[in-house]
């Protein structure tokens, strides 16, 4: 298929939409015979593809999955072909070539076939994969008496339409984090489709389809937009925009979403938004849907309808699992199960649960057990092996990605600019924010003098240190009453008597600091006398800090809304497989460009404000001798304004949610004033080794700023940085460069090692 990325579609094809409201039929059982396709010796293609030897027609199947051949003594050979979902002989990965014996598994993705006696090759019905199973599962908690799941043993069939209740803390989103593979139980384990669920995210994608209690799709994209980015990231590479379309078009009418598919998920109704969730999941036709917490904070008619829709999609042959906590609408299911204290103390129908616990509303059966304990009404599991086993797996992995990493890197970009440039809030924050600041900051410069004199103290020449030398000890010998002998007519004994009458005087030259001074400028080595008037470079220094420091903020708050509010965004499509370096390098290009913006008009403003107040007041502009060129200073405010975006992911990743980053932000700050201001901090040895590691502002200031004559040539009252510093614009660009790179590894690392079973513990 081509590679080429297309926009997502605007309306369905009208020769399409009769066949999606049909809806689709779940994958049906087939015979395939091998035999006299393998009989002219080549290869055969097992694939979704129409010109493939075996089709198999379901989207988490590859085009072109696999291969099978047969050698010279009689053996099949099975060989993935570079596949989205990989491919398996009983367990086992078929990347080189594996053989494929009678009575053995071959799965593609989600989709199995079995070998039988001469060579025919049977493809697993939807009802022999849509079935799930919890063994004995047992999770505890460090600090904690009580398991949170105590020998929890669940069986979910085909078909079947599941919620799981439960009181808060009874544990039922763990129970989901156990069956999703986001957390390894301590003892027990999860069947699903016939597949062991490893400790890690080992599913293959499109089995099973996981709809978190935190929406995952980005309010200012449309309907069709989302499921339509989902679907590219979700369904093999080799799918069809063609094929896309008619997935996308399909599950959204399933969704009953087809008059909503151009409104912006921010502007639906709870419950309206929760089925864009499952549109998003159901693309990708898994056979097991788990919904955590499907009706929160609906109101009665959208959970009625979610709840119905649910029932609906069960009875096209999928497993559906609800975990809910309301129960207005628990008689839609099929089967119910609760929890209580980590215990199964229900599991059948509705019906019958409220005559369990002799109550009239299901209500009360959170007070029974809450009033008799839940040992009292546990659920012991029936013995005996299932009629179906588990295949025997490899080690768990991470989930095979549908796209390769390029691909998912283009989707992401283009979803990143369409999410962004399609939120009003986000534009207007954008644009906003550096006319904003920039009034405060250039509003406090509206009376300041950057034209302001001082003295250009100097070094004394080897002469005049040598006549001051013979001078200042005579001086100094009078104001301490060292004189040899105050009978003589002594130059040192005349002026003692002189101070005696200036007490005052005498008490300043004794100064032991002074004496240190002027002993230190005899040697040459300070700069304390006197040579010429200049312009006072403080305020410009000062002015160009508080310049970077507004950047900073800037950048630090572009950086946080990038990825702080994605989280439950990314740790879902974390899950079915996308990279995490494609997901964080899909914010470079937006990020590089939103930081040029916002620098842009950050300094063509405070130019404009200086310029405009020179015309009308006569009064200078900041002193283009102690700054760099404006040119030099817009790409050093570019380059260090992206540092601090940069750091700014970091803080949202480590934060998860707005209102932690935003406090973390303010902390964050502190060291950027400390180390890149002009408070002269980051001169000592800790400080400046902590500002070239952590401080954009650093690099920004002290590249912007200028001393002329170079290091040491200002007295020292002007100087931020020691003589030991250099000016050099590409020492400090290569400075911020490498701060951008460490500030993206580690919020790559952050990001691959945030735990999925984290979202899981709000019910313990």
């Amino acid at each position: 298929m081509s590679e080429q990325m297309v926009d997502p579609p605007r309306q369905a094809s009208t020769a399409l939409v009769p066949a999606l409201r049909r809806g689709r039929s779940p994958l049906q059982a087939a015979t395939h015979h091998l035999a006299p396709l393998l009989a002219s010796g080549r290869e055969v293609v097992i694939g979704r593809g129409a010109d493939s030897g075996i089709r198999i027609d379901h989207p988490a199947v590859s085009r072109i999955h696999a291969a099978v051949r047969r050698t010279n003594e009689g053996t099949l050979l099975v060989r993935d072909l570079a596949s989205a979902h990989g491919t398996l002989v009983n367990g086992l990965p078929a990347a080189a070539g594996i053989p494929w014996r009678v009575g053995e598994e071959l799965r593609l993705g989600p989709v199995a076939l079995v070998l039988g006696e001469d060579l025919a090759c049977r493809v697993r019905p939807a009802s022999d994969m849509s079935w799930l199973e919890a063994r004995n599962l047992t999770v505890s908690f460090p600090g904690r008496k009580q398991p949170a799941l105590d020998g929890v043993s669940l069986r979910f069939d085909p078909g079947q339409f599941v919620c799981v209740l439960g009181p808060s803390g009874a544990g039922k989103s763990i129970l989901m984090g156990c069956v999703m593979g986001f957390r390894k139980p301590d003892s027990g384990e999860v069947i699903a489709g016939g597949m062991r669920v490893g400790q890690t995210r080992s599913l293959p994608n499109g089995l099973i389809g996981y709809v978190p209690q935190q929406e995952t799709l980005h309010d200012s994209l449309t309907v069709r937009e989302a499921v339509t980015f989902a679907a590219r990231l979700r369904l093999p590479a080799d799918t069809s925009p063609t094929e896309i379309q008619v997935n996308v078009e399909q599950v959204i009418g399933e969704m009953r979403l087809a008059d909503l598919a151009e409104t912006r998920i921010g502007n639906l109704s709870g419950g309206e938004r929760k089925r864009a969730c499952l549109a998003a999941e159901l693309v990708v036709d898994p056979s097991i849907l788990i919904v955590d917490e499907a009706t929160s904070s609906l109101d009665p008619a959208s959970e009625a309808r979610v709840m119905t829709i649910l029932r609906e999609t069960a009875a096209r042959g999928k497993l559906v699992v609800c975990v809910t906590h309301h129960l207005d609408n628990i008689g839609k299911a099929d089967r119910l199960v609760i929890l209580g204290n980590g215990m199964v103390v229900h599991d059948g129908t509705p019906s019958a649960a409220c005559e369990r616990f002799g109550v009239d509303q299901p209500a009360d059966i959170f007070v029974k057990l809450e009033d008799n304990g839940a040992e009292a009404w546990r659920v012991r599991p029936q013995g005996g092996e299932p009629s179906l086993r588990a295949r025997e797996s490899p080690a768990p992995s991470a989930p095979s990605p549908a796209q390769p990493r390029m691909r998912q890197l283009a989707v992401l970009t283009i979803r990143v600019f369409r999410a962004q440039m399609g939120d009003p809030r986000f534009l207007f924050l954008m644009a906003l924010m550096p006319l904003l600041i920039g009034i405060v900051v250039f509003g406090c410069y509206a009376r300041n003098d950057f034209s302001v004199r001082a003295i250009q103290t100097r070094k004394l020449s080897e002469t005049e240190g040598k006549v001051f030398d013979s001078f200042w000890p005579v001086v100094h010998d009078a104001a301490t009453d060292k004189s040899r002998d105050p009978e003589t007519l002594e130059l040192s004994t005349q002026f003692g008597y002189f101070l005696k009458q200036k007490p005052d005087l005498k008490a300043r030259l004794a100064d032991p600091e002074l004496d240190r001074i002027m002993t230190a400028a005899t040697r040459g080595e300070v700069d304390v006398f006197p040579e010429r008037w200049m312009v006072n470079p403080l305020p410009t220094f000062i002015f160009l800090s508080a310049v970077m420091m507004s950047l900073a903020f800037m950048g630090f708050m572009l950086g946080i809304t990038a990825i702080v509010r994605e989280s439950a965004i990314f740790n879902r499509e974390r899950q079915m497989g996308v990279s995490t370096f494609a997901y964080l390098a899909s914010k470079v290009p937006f990020l590089a460009i939103a930081c040029a913006f916002q620098v842009v008009v950050f300094d063509l403003m405070g130019f404009g404000f200086f310029k405009a107040r020179e015309a009308l007041t006569g009064m200078d502009m900041p002193a283009t001798s102690y700054m760099a060129s404006w040119p030099v200073l817009l790409g050093i405010h570019w380059l260090a304004t992206f540092a601090c975006a940069s750091l700014g992911l970091v803080l949202g990743a480590v934060a998860k949610n707005p209102d932690r980053a935003i406090i973390m932000l303010g902390i964050l700050m502190m060291p950027q004033i400390m180390l890149g201001s002009a408070m002269k901090l980051a001169t000592a040895t800790l400080p400046m080794v902590l500002a070239f590691l952590i401080s954009p502002v650093y690099w920004g200031f002290r590249a912007t700023h200028y001393e002329p004559g170079g290091p040491g040539a200002l007295p020292e009252f002007a100087r931020i940085f020691d003589t030991n510093f250099t000016q050099s614009v590409p020492l400090a660009c290569a400075g911020l460069v490498f701060q951008i790179s460490l500030y993206f590894f580690l919020t790559y690392l952050v990001l691959t090692r945030r735990n999925p079973a984290s979202a899981a513990d709000s019910s313990r």
